[in-house]
């Protein structure tokens, strides 16, 4: 990766800070930089991100938050175009995703790793099931 690109944290940081920042430290352990974005629709990050989304919606003018649906339906839209244009300037970078889901099972703790590829609107993944078992699956965005 590119020392000037950067992996996206991308969540509501508002409500779920210490979890974003657990995220961001474990892929900063790994020699990744991360640029942390607070899409929250409840407040301003109580913590310092590098962009916020609330901050700057709301700094627009941009009331959007007549309920629930309608702020979240913004806020990703505002994401969208956002991440999109990280994306074409470089600062954020790839279309790989991989993530790990701990599974117990029958009182064994199973290491379930999903790797993938991001193309238009879908995600191909391959998941590795503790190296017993392995299967394909496409995961595509509802319209």
């Amino acid at each position: 990766m590119d020392n000037n690109c950067h992996i996206a944290v991308l969540g509501t940081f508002d409500s779920k800070a210490e979890e974003h920042i657990f995220l961001k430290q474990r892929i900063e352990r790994r020699g990744f930089q991360v640029m942390t974005i607070n899409v929250g629709t409840g407040a301003a990050s109580p913590i310092k991100v590098d962009l916020d989304l609330f901050e700057s919606v709301s700094a627009n003018g941009n009331r959007m938050f007549e309920d629930r649906d309608t702020a979240i339906n913004a806020m990703l839209d505002e994401a969208k175009i956002l991440i999109n244009r990280l994306h074409q300037e470089g600062k954020i970078s790839g279309n790989e995703v991989f993530f790990v889901e701990m599974l117990n099972y029958q009182g064994q703790e199973m290491r379930v790793t999903y790797t993938g590829t991001i193309s238009g609107d879908e995600i191909k993944f391959t998941r590795n099931v503790a190296d017993m078992a392995t299967e394909e699956l496409v995961a595509k965005r509802a319209k």
